[in-house]
């Protein structure tokens, strides 16, 4: 085998290693994932500046450590920086390796001219500045800078490779496999067996509109998996622990009421009115599914 051929095949191999390691970080069948998953891909070996927006528990580190993860190896690894620190944000940054600024935003305008500066360097390739520098915002950096709130500047080095992670309620078609990732993370910290989750638990969880993004997903899946005891988790055990979900983070009575109804009348459609096949997907009596549907007029009462 020739030199080139050895090479090209080390090459394939280390992006396929690469194309792997990605989608195990970025998991999701959504159109939103599999743009993510691409661009990440394409600007991982690339030393430019990358803005990761969205919002607060979007994910945006999680992104920005696969981001890391899947360029060339650095000895220094991703050095995260709190802007809303000032002592942090003004801490020397480690020559030739890779910076994320965590809520850039934050940033004290002190302490924009001087990251505006090294990140000047950082693109002249100069030794004694960062190798790359990475940035996350829930706020849109341009929109700060036109208002005089920002250094315009930095916003527009910064900007020039953004990727925008949308809320959980806009990709609803991720949360399957988000759940069972997290699952199985939560299995092996706490010790338990894989939890397996049926059909109707998984459609429930991506019905929900998520306000706490992935820290909330996250939080009810490893309760989950606490009172599960490894067995399997059923649509009836998801409903019973989103409603004991804390004040602030649970829908309000109305809201509860209100979702529920809808679920159900989603589910008769589906099942072309068939109680039974309803019955078996709440894993509930074919009279508890027949008084629900009575309940939220979805059925007409029976007579005395």
């Amino acid at each position: 085998m020739s030199t080139s051929s050895s090479g090209s095949d080390v090459r394939r191999e280390r992006r396929i290693a690469q194309e792997v390691d990605v989608s195990r970080r970025i998991a999701g069948r959504s159109p939103a994932a599999q743009t993510l998953r691409e661009r990440v891909l394409a600007l991982a070996s690339l030393d430019v500046p990358v803005l990761i927006r969205g919002e607060p528990g979007s994910g945006r580190s999680h992104l920005a450590r696969a981001l890391y993860a899947a360029g060339p190896t650095d000895r220094h690894g991703l050095v995260s920086v709190h802007c809303a620190d000032a002592d942090a944000a003004s801490r020397v940054p480690p020559p030739r390796g890779v910076v994320l600024l965590d809520e850039v935003a934050a940033l004290a305008p002190p302490a924009q001219a001087r990251w505006c500066e090294l990140l000047r360097r950082s693109e002249e390739g100069a030794d004694a500045a960062p190798r790359r520098i990475l940035a996350s915002s829930a706020r849109d950096l341009v929109s700060l800078a036109k208002e005089e709130r920002f250094d315009a500047e930095l916003a527009r080095r910064l900007s020039r490779f953004t990727l925008e992670l949308p809320p959980l309620r806009d990709r609803r078609q991720d949360v399957p496999e988000l759940v069972r990732a997290l699952a199985d993370r939560a299995a092996t910290r706490m010790g338990r067996s894989r939890a397996e989750f049926t059909r109707e638990a998984l459609r429930l969880l991506a019905a929900q509109s998520w306000p706490g993004n992935l820290p909330e997903l996250e939080s009810l899946v490893e309760r989950l998996v606490a009172f599960s005891g490894g067995l399997r988790i059923t649509r009836a055990r998801v409903a019973e622990l989103l409603a004991e979900a804390p004040a602030g983070v649970a829908s309000s009575r109305h809201s509860a009421s209100r979702r529920q109804r809808e679920e159900l009348a989603a589910l008769i459609e589906d099942a072309g009115g068939n109680l039974a096949e309803v019955a078996r997907r709440l894993d509930m009596s074919r009279g508890g599914v027949i008084y629900r549907a009575q309940k939220f007029g979805l059925l007409p009462k029976r007579r005395g």
